[in-house]
């Protein structure tokens, strides 16, 4: 017994899956295909209402494994498909009455459902009137009694005819049969509005209140009563008989209100949505708005204000009556959840953002007013972080605004989602929830770090060169020779990431070469043997390319270099003048040079003594070489002839002094070889001034 009874649970249970998925789907299945058909009522059983099969585009050979199958939602089933080619046929007798009364169109939905894949079809069948309801009273005999002397003219309400059909098929006239004593007045039209009728009456019926002011709850249920109308009338008999209407009523007012003709009641026959913006038309009734926009901020009054004139009339005659004005206000009760703009929202923030900058801005609205349509926010349940660690972000309450908590790290939150709630004022209080998603975009605030050589082998280096790493590299490599790989990360991402190397200082910066973006130390030339036996290679430093970083710190450099070679300029500058002024002042103490001297003066021959030298103005200098002789072994054999005139020093010739002859023992002086042969040997060539 215990594995029927598990059994018959189990089955029990999968009912109740089926049913559960079944649902489900008709609920989901929104946009679905419509199929629609029209028959009329009362179709004999087996009736072709049309082909569903073929109509959903199911082929003979699709409809075994399709297993088509109709749901419908009311517990009757109208309707039932054929087992062969899966027609839909009429299935239980269809009285248009009885299932939509005054209602038109009659339609009955139901659900194709068909399998492989699963699919859901929307089928409506309209029912067609048809005229098979006779009009009827309320009663089969109507008894009046009258006294014989009753004058001609006089009235006696029969009640009206009541016909369930619709359209053209409803009730249209009233006949009397042909009899000489009585005639037939219509005083109300098939569809229920009254006609005016004129009566020997001289008292109107008096309101109680001449402006009925009542105040309704759009969530009122229909049939419940919402006001009473009341009024006298001083005549007597029939002429004092009341009869309530209203007042060239529009179809869709009458659908909202009833008036019972006889007691003044005004009952609610329909829906009364706050929301909706509906315009009703009536001579004497008016719909107003004192808010417009359905949509205005929340804490603005709004109600839906009707004028509604109601009108009594009497059965006197002439008939005399009496209008009031009603006033219905209606309130709004919180059957409106606040919606969000958008179900989902995405956030950019940029790191190291200042605590407190403004993320993102949500906004919900609600379609009620007052209170009910007053919105907060707040972070919903689970936005918290980790082990119950305060969110990154706060909402205002007021304004929906999304502030962060603190700084954000890329490198260790990149992104994460926080759930914002709208709520309402109402009472019970509606929310809804909406997701936000914040995205933290990265910044180039981490420097690069070499991962080899290793940066405490590099730190080691001043204590010993046992702690700096090396490599080998033989006297024959050739250019292109892989020395090292220096290996470098970056904890940013993208191009904040991109990583250039440059050797900063080498020993022979013409050997060695770094590649741009591999970090792959090579020689730049063949190893040669001039080249020392150890090269040392400062540092070599990994720099992000295209990086606020990099920009920054290559800025600082680029600026020395600058002024390094502007002072370099300007010390070149400076040693320039100075060479050029100390050669001006040098010519400037020496005179013109010779060479501009011999430009300007005039050559003559000198023939023996011919022209003594007896003056001392010269123009142009002659230019004299002294030579020095190194201590010779032998005299040199060298002549001295005397000197045809007198030789004057160019001191002599340049200072002005008068000139002397020369005495008979200057040849001594000038003309004789020195005694001593071994002296150094001084010979003196000079080329005197003369003046023409």
């Amino acid at each position: 017994m215990e594995v029927r009874s598990g059994a018959q649970g189990w089955a029990g249970a999968g009912r109740v899956a089926v049913l559960a998925a079944l649902l489900l789907c008709l609920w989901c299945r929104a946009a679905a295909e419509r199929v629609r058909y029209a028959i009329p009522e009362e179709l004999a059983a087996g009736s072709l209402v049309g082909p569903l099969a073929r109509d959903l585009g199911l082929s003979a050979d699709e409809l075994p494994a399709r297993k088509l199958r109709i749901v419908a939602g009311d517990e009757k089933q109208y309707f039932t498909l054929e087992d062969d080619n899966r027609n839909l046929r009429v299935n239980d007798r269809i009285d248009r009455e009885t299932i939509c009364g005054a209602v038109s169109p009659c339609v009955l939905s139901l659900e194709a459902v068909v399998e492989n894949p699963f699919d859901i079809f929307h089928v409506s069948v309209t029912i067609q009137d048809i005229n098979d309801n006779a009009p009827q009273f309320d009663g089969e005999f109507v008894t009046i009694e009258m006294i014989e002397s009753t004058p001609p003219g006089t009235r006696f309400p029969l009640g009206s005819g009541r016909d369930p059909d619709i359209g053209a098929n409803s009730l249209q006239n009233y006949e009397l049969t042909p009899n000489p004593l009585f005639s037939l007045l219509v005083r109300e039209s098939p569809d229920g509005t009254k006609t005016r009728g004129t009566d020997a009456n001289d008292n109107p019926p008096v309101f109680t209140k001449e402006i009925y002011t009542v105040r309704l709850m759009e969530n009122l249920p229909e049939g419940s009563l919402a006001f009473q109308v009341k009024a006298t009338d001083n005549d007597e008999g029939t002429n004092a008989e009341i009869t309530y209407s209203f007042r060239k009523i529009a179809k869709n007012i009458r659908q909202l209100f009833t008036l019972d003709p006889s007691t003044g009641d005004v009952k609610v026959t329909g829906a009364l949505d706050y929301e909706e913006s509906k315009y009703y038309e009536i001579r004497s009734f008016i719909r107003e708005h004192i808010q417009t926009n359905n949509n205005q901020r929340p804490g603005q009054r709004k109600c839906l204000r009707l004028h509604i004139t109601i009108t009594a009339t009497d059965r006197g005659r002439p008939a005399l009556r009496s209008s009031a004005e009603l006033v219905l206000e209606v309130s709004d009760v919180n059957d409106n959840a606040p919606v969000f703009e958008e179900a989902a929202y995405s956030a950019y923030v940029a790191e190291n953002n200042a605590a407190g900058a403004l993320v993102l801005r949500v906004q919900a609205r609600d379609a009620d007013a007052g209170a009910n349509g007053r919105v907060s926010y707040w972070l919903a349940g689970g936005s918290a972080g980790a082990a119950g660690a305060a969110p990154p972000v706060s909402v205002e309450a007021r304004s929906g605004a999304l502030y962060a908590q603190r700084s954000f790290d890329y490198e260790r939150c990149r992104e994460f989602a926080v759930a914002v709630r709208a709520q309402d004022g109402g009472a019970p209080a509606r929310s809804s929830t909406a997701t936000v998603r914040v995205f933290v975009l990265d910044r180039n605030d981490n420097a690069p770090r070499v991962l080899w050589p290793a940066a405490a082998a590099a730190a080691g280096e001043a204590a010993g060169a046992a702690a700096s790493p090396f490599e080998v590299v033989p006297r024959s490599a050739e250019a292109g020779y892989l020395v090292a790989k220096v290996v470098a990360v970056d904890a940013d991402a993208g191009r904040n990431a991109w990583l250039s190397y440059e050797l900063v200082q080498a020993s022979e910066p013409a050997l060695f070469r770094v590649g741009l973006h591999s970090g792959e130390v090579r020689t730049a030339r063949a190893v040669s043997e001039r080249d020392a036996a150890k090269q040392r290679l400062v540092a070599v430093e990994a720099l992000p390319e295209l990086s606020e970083r990099a920009a920054g710190a290559e800025a600082p450099a680029a600026e020395l270099h600058f002024y390094l070679v502007l002072a370099l300029a300007l010390l070149s500058a400076l040693f320039l003048l100075s060479v050029a002024l100390a050669v001006l002042a040098r010519l400037r103490r020496a005179g013109p040079p010779a060479v501009l001297r011999c430009l300007g003066a005039q050559r003559f021959s000198v023939a023996g003594a011919a022209f003594p030298a007896d003056f001392c103005e010269g123009t142009l200098p002659y230019s004299y070489n002294l030579c020095v002789a190194a201590p010779a072994r032998a005299l040199p054999e060298a002549a001295w002839p005397p000197p045809p005139v007198p030789v004057l020093s160019a001191e002599e010739l340049l200072s002005g002094d008068s000139c002397q002859k020369p005495s008979p023992n200057s040849g001594a002086e000038t003309g004789e070889p020195p005694a001593d042969p071994d002296a150094p040997q001084v010979c003196k060539a000079s080329r005197s001034r003369y003046s023409h």
